[in-house]
């Protein structure tokens, strides 16, 4: 069955403002819409030929109002992503020869219907709100008069006085009753029933006569209800396979994610996300890896190492000399040690050719250091003890004030700022445990590439239906896979980068 995204026409309720914005994810289109009903009207296909419709995610309703011939969305009072379908049937005539033939072909039509707030309005007649307003009186007066009765010592002393109203009023209603029918409290009729059915043989018969024919319907009712819902819960089973599958195969495309993929992420927030951050988190990867440099995150960690001890000492060459880094393009490797390890008591960093400082450490001894350096990694940058005012210049920060203002986030969109810092934890966690980052937490330059290219063409296609666009998206989303699947690939894209850096 081929699998098409629905081309809608979506109408809000009259007192929602906003207009509806129109999205896609991976080739489905997305309708961000607000209010506590939708009008659907398809518009690539007619009502008549739809053999099924419904929702495969979310607690919504979707139903068909013949007369109107439109599709009715009832979120139920929920927001969140509704994925919606329609499966139409469309005949296909065959003419071979003298012989034609008719044969039915079905195209399922998937949209994703995003509701984002449940505005709501209320319409009442006057005479209505006098009424309500009357009612209200009403019981306040009431309820006014049963708190005085429950607060006053006309109900016994104050010890065993009702604890709530509603006790005092169920004491009126006893009173009433035992009042208007003494005898309703003695009435043991029912009770008496009882007793002679259970106890005489001809009130077990009659029982029996009764009843059996009951049981035994019940019986076979229960039996074919247990039976389906067996199956059902299997079907289930397998259904929720299949979304789970197909949801870990989106969310392995990092162009694929929206921000309420991590999962603290509200709709307000997300909201938020998309107008500052950017409108998807790949688009937010690249902002905070601007913010955040890998090479100046690099230096500031070299050079608090050296405020705690760490010196780096430079392999030796094949004539068993070091490299100096007066005017040198490059000083081979250099790996960092601490400076007690390897100094004699009465030595220091200058007297050595093979150590350099690491206060001030230049771009040539920071490119001599690599990134998988041991000390480098294993280092506990939160837990060390150094002062900032001891380093030579003090090191490039971003505190979270700092990036809060930076983003100009609104005051209304998050909790507090605490709750920014956990998202932003949870982000970076979220993007470590993506294929996007290697085995050391470092952002995969190749795939990071690919992603942005898939993104770039899902865009072209989806939004502005660029001729070839879908071939490209699908040759990107293709070569991701491979790439996640052969590290022969991953190799040949490296070496083809360095000759044409080169």
């Amino acid at each position: 069955m081929a699998t098409e995204g629905a081309d809608l026409v979506v109408e809000q309720p009259s007192y929602v403002s906003e207009d509806v914005d129109r999205q896609s994810s991976n080739g489905t289109p997305v309708y961000v819409v607000k209010g506590d009903v939708q009008q659907l009207y398809p518009q690539g296909f007619d009502a008549e030929n739809v053999s099924e419709f419904g929702l495969t995610s979310g607690s919504g309703e979707l139903s068909y109002d013949e007369t109107l011939e439109r599709y009715t969305l009832d979120p139920n009072g929920e927001t969140g992503s509704f994925e919606a379908y329609w499966i139409v049937d469309r005949e296909q005539t065959v003419t071979e020869g003298n012989n034609t033939t008719t044969t039915t072909e079905q195209t399922r039509h998937e949209a994703v219907i995003r509701v984002d707030g449940l505005e709501t309005v209320t319409v009442m007649e006057p005479t209505e709100v006098e009424s309500l307003e009357s009612n209200a009186n009403k019981w306040t007066d009431w309820n006014g008069t049963v708190t005085d009765v429950r607060e006053s010592s006309i109900l016994g002393h104050r010890l065993s006085a009702p604890s709530s109203n509603e006790e005092v009023m169920q004491a009126m209603v006893n009173a009433y009753l035992t009042m208007r029918s003494p005898t309703h409290l003695l009435d043991g009729g029912f009770t008496a029933a009882v007793i002679i059915i259970a106890t005489t043989l001809g009130g077990i018969f009659l029982f029996a006569l009764l009843k059996v024919p009951d049981a035994l319907a019940l019986r076979k009712i229960y039996g074919d209800y247990f039976q389906r819902k067996s199956v059902e819960e299997q079907e289930g089973t397998l259904a929720e396979r299949q979304e789970s599958e197909d949801l870990k195969d989106r969310l392995n495309r990092f162009a694929n994610w929206d921000w309420q993929d991590i999962p603290s992420v509200t709709d307000h927030e997300a909201v938020e996300l998309r107008e500052k951050v950017g409108e998807t988190p790949l688009e937010g990867l690249l902002k905070f890896a601007w913010l955040f440099h890998e090479d100046t995150m690099k230096e500031n960690r070299v050079r608090v190492m050296g405020s705690c001890g760490y010196v780096a000492q430079l392999a030796p060459e094949t004539d068993g000399h070091v490299a100096t880094d007066g005017g040198e393009t490059s000083l081979g490797r250099a790996t960092l040690v601490r400076a007690d390890d390897v100094l004699e008591p009465d030595e220091t960093v200058a007297d050595r050719d093979d150590l350099r400082s690491l206060a001030v450490p230049s771009e040539t001894l920071l490119a001599a250091i690599p990134d998988d350096d041991p000390e480098l990694n294993d280092f506990p940058m939160d837990t060390a003890e150094f002062d900032l005012d001891d380093l030579a210049e003090p090191p490039e920060t971003l505190s979270l004030p700092e990036m809060i203002e930076e983003f100009d986030f609104s005051e209304f969109a998050f909790e507090d700022n605490e709750r920014i810092g956990r998202f932003m934890a949870e982000f970076a966690v979220a993007i470590n445990n993506h294929p996007i980052t290697d085995e050391d937490g470092h952002i995969d330059p190749a795939r990071l590439r690919l992603e942005q290219l898939l993104q770039f063409f899902q865009a072209a296609d989806d939004r502005f239906q660029i001729p070839l666009a879908k071939w490209y998206k699908q040759h990107f989303d293709r070569a991701l896979e491979e790439y996640d699947r052969d590290d022969e690939l991953q190799t040949f894209l490296e070496e083809h980068r360095s000759r044409t850096d080169g």
